[in-house]
């Protein structure tokens, strides 16, 4: 009786019932947020391009330090121009935790040094280490070589739909897309990497949310 007390006072809700704290993001609105390895910084995306890197222990931003997109120069700057930004869509801090990578709503996928961004001054601009761009999103499944950032292989979902997501588990044998027709599917990582290009590759599962809302 007492087990099933506990249970329900601390896992009966699933949501989170009291605010432990907020970021301030300088009159943005946050689109998207990603922690470190270690849960000490966080990368928050904001819609109109800027990302802040955050402290999470002082909920303050690492000395000072705001980087915005600029769309004509394709650069970061510290704390920089409102026009021609960019939303930043995704932010992916790798397991390592000593780079960023960002994707935008101009298609550019860029990575950039953890370090440059902490050292950098207000106002100095920022360098992409790599930069990809994705030309159209029709469902194609592309796989590039991380050290060299070349194409290694490309196939395509036995759908037209728009893939929203993708997720690599820690075992890396497998991809799991999210696409707009609500349908997650699991690919075998080794049948992109073997296919011929442009091929369309057969989902190993498929699961399809039903519920429409």
């Amino acid at each position: 009786m007492m087990n099933a007390e506990l249970l329900e006072r601390n896992f009966g809700v699933q949501f989170p019932e009291e605010l432990d704290g907020t970021l301030d993001l300088q009159n943005g609105a946050a689109n998207c947020c990603k922690f470190n390895r270690w849960g000490t910084l966080v990368a928050v995306g904001s819609t109109d391009g800027r990302v802040f890197i955050f402290d999470f222990v002082t909920k303050g931003i690492v000395k000072g330090k705001l980087i915005v997109y600029n769309a004509k120069t394709l650069k970061m700057v510290s704390w920089g121009k409102q026009n021609s930004v960019q939303q930043v869509k995704q932010i992916v801090i790798p397991r390592r935790g000593n780079f960023i990578i960002t994707n935008s709503q101009d298609r550019i996928i860029r990575t950039f040094d953890l370090n440059d961004i902490l050292d950098c001054q207000n106002g100095a601009t920022i360098e992409p280490k790599h930069r990809v761009t994705d030309i159209v999103n029709k469902g194609k499944l592309i796989v590039y070589n991380a050290k060299t950032l070349k194409m290694v292989s490309w196939g395509k979902q036995n759908s037209v739909q728009q893939v929203k997501q993708i997720v690599i588990p820690r075992r890396g044998n497998f991809i799991i897309t999210n696409s707009q027709d609500r349908i997650i599917r699991t690919f075998d990582l080794n049948d992109i990497l073997d296919c011929q290009n442009g091929a369309t590759i057969e989902p190993k599962h498929r699961v399809t949310d039903i519920v429409n809302k």
